[in-house]
């Protein structure tokens, strides 16, 4: 297993459900975009003019059919930022950006990244100190955050693409699990 493939957010079918079924109470007047592009513009075929050559290029074929993760890494101020972009057919669904550091990151960096969403998205009650954020826009399109050892800063589309997607996966054969080809038992290395 690669570092990219740890590193997908889209692990499975309960994943890219969990994903699908995204839903916020609270509403951003401005609509939600990745990078200034508007959710339901980004395009496969236009990524490097949109965003850059990707650092990676991950085909998870072998678990969910169509699908391709767009990696992007770069160093900003004293984070790390992993950005991922998944396709499923062809269509993009979410844009993920992991934040990390050398350090474990504070609360004062995580103000800091609640408070330039906040700033980008005005309209809700939320304020820099919730560092788990949630909201959409008027299409449904959803941003939210999600703090572990890590950030997490999630967009959802919800574009027409992605509700015509939603309808034409064939959920029940979508699982696939990957063999274990070793003989081995982890009583061995205990």
């Amino acid at each position: 297993m690669s570092f990219y493939d740890r590193e997908n957010r889209i692990q499975n079918a309960t994943d890219l459900k969990f994903f699908f079924n995204q839903i916020a109470s609270l509403t951003t007047s401005a609509p939600i975009t990745f990078r200034g592009m508007p959710l339901s513009a980004i395009a496969i075929e236009e990524m490097e003019a949109q965003f850059g050559v990707p650092t990676y290029i991950f085909d998870h074929e072998y678990r969910i059919a169509g699908h391709l993760v767009y990696y992007y890494k770069k160093k900003v101020e004293q984070l790390t930022l992993l950005t991922q972009l998944h396709f499923i057919n062809e269509v993009f669904l979410l844009a993920v950006t992991k934040f990390s550091s050398d350090y474990v990151l504070g609360d004062a960096d995580k103000n800091k990244l609640a408070a330039q969403v906040i700033k980008n998205y005005p309209g809700t009650t939320l304020t820099p100190e919730q560092h788990t954020l949630k909201f959409k826009d008027a299409d449904g399109h959803v941003i939210f955050t999600e703090e572990n050892v890590f950030c997490y800063l999630h967009y959802v589309s919800n574009s027409n693409r992605v509700q015509k997607l939603k309808t034409q996966i064939d959920w029940e054969n979508l699982a696939q699990t990957i063999p274990d080809t070793t003989n081995e038992s982890i009583d061995n290395f205990i």
